[in-house]
């Protein structure tokens, strides 16, 4: 399965985590995904997407994902996401390709205003996502 990631886990470090197994270096592909922005979700310190016809959101894009793996994808996105079959631009690609995201559902906190930046969550928030990650291990069934 490809998957499309647009927030915390396009983090090597932290989908590695949630996979189960290290990421080769090339693993992730740069990709566009149109017609979707990326918000700061309320209260919380990672993104959400809306639909916004001619918007694009940078992500990255994984190759070869699991059943195993998505399920455990699924457990550490929550009931407030479903996956989704969208087309992304992938760097190299002739065209787009399928791939799979989590997409908010009626559970998931709203967007607000603003943008999200990967890089300032680097520095602000993922050393204690990953301390959190680790504790709770067991209890997500990693």
């Amino acid at each position: 399965m490809r998957f499309f990631f647009y927030g915390t886990l396009r983090d090597r470090d932290l989908l590695s985590l949630v996979l189960g197994r290290p990421l080769a270096r090339d693993a992730l592909k740069p990709a566009v995904l149109r017609d979707w922005r990326r918000h700061p979700a309320r209260g919380n310190t990672y993104p959400i997407l809306t639909r916004e016809r001619g918007a694009e959101t940078e992500g990255d894009v994984l190759d070869g994902v699991t059943a195993a793996e998505q399920r455990r994808l699924a457990v550490y996105e929550g009931d407030g996401y479903r996956l989704m079959r969208v087309f992304a631009a992938i760097e190299g690609a002739s065209s787009p390709l399928g791939v799979l995201i989590f997409a908010p559902s009626g559970k998931a906190p709203p967007a607000v205003d603003g943008d999200w930046s990967l890089d300032d969550w680097r520095v602000r928030h993922k050393a204690r996502a990953l301390e959190l990650l680790r504790e709770n291990a067991d209890r997500l069934g990693f």
